[in-house]
């Protein structure tokens, strides 16, 4: 049964904050006082690690086993580690290793929805870099993708909302207030392609489709 297991890598932890500087969640000054951070923070830390970890594990079974039958495809990895960070949101690291990263401040059970985003947008970056290549979509497009098909997952399905029903809403314009209005956009009409699919592939084709009309979603204007 594929796991995931929180753990602390400081240096992971800054390199990330570094590499997501563009967003604008923090400034360079914030990634300089992040050793100050974890020194002054660590008895916290280790007591966020132990509650989320406790939570999560609640649903993790399930939850790999959820999303395993709805999208077909087998999850990249065995075993997952979700980096707790003393600044940054969130980073899933475009599907490129077992990581994804988190911060400190969540409640537990607030959590769990945030953590399958993560996980349901590393496999599904994942599903279109090894599976739908040929489409030569750019970064941009399959960070879109990912981002809507994380929104879908965590929200739609029956099996889902099980898992955190306190947590279900479909964020109808979250992405707005981030600069991102195009992905609500999309989003929103992904909505009724996935509901009346055919089969996941079905989804994910629509979904392809509809990208290419955004060729530069995703772009962050200077």
């Amino acid at each position: 049964m594929v796991k995931l297991k929180f753990i602390f890598d400081k240096e992971y932890d800054k390199a990330t904050a570094n590499n997501m500087l563009f967003t604008k969640r923090y400034t360079q000054e914030d990634i300089e006082n992040m050793d100050s951070l974890y020194c002054a923070s660590d008895k916290v830390l280790k007591k966020t690690q132990k509650m989320y970890q406790k939570t999560w594990d609640r649903v993790n079974d399930d939850f790999f086993k959820l999303i395993k039958k709805i999208t077909g495809y087998d999850w990249a990895f065995d075993n997952y580690e979700c980096v707790i960070s003393v600044i940054n949101p969130g980073a899933s690291n475009q599907g490129n290793s077992n990581r994804i990263l988190l911060w400190w401040r969540m409640n537990p059970y607030y959590l769990m929805r945030i953590v399958g985003h993560e996980l349901v947008l590393h496999h599904y970056q994942h599903i279109l870099r090894r599976y739908y290549s040929k489409e030569k979509l750019n970064d941009g497009q399959l960070w879109a993708l990912s981002e809507t098909a994380a929104y879908t997952l965590t929200s739609l399905p029956k099996e889902i909302q099980k898992l955190w029903p306190w947590h279900i809403n479909y964020m109808g314009n979250h992405m707005s207030g981030m600069g991102y209005p195009q992905l609500d956009e999309i989003r929103l009409k992904l909505k009724e392609p996935f509901l009346k699919r055919k089969n996941f592939d079905d989804y994910i084709m629509k979904g392809i489709k509809l990208i290419k009309k955004y060729s530069k979603i995703g772009v962050i204007k200077k």
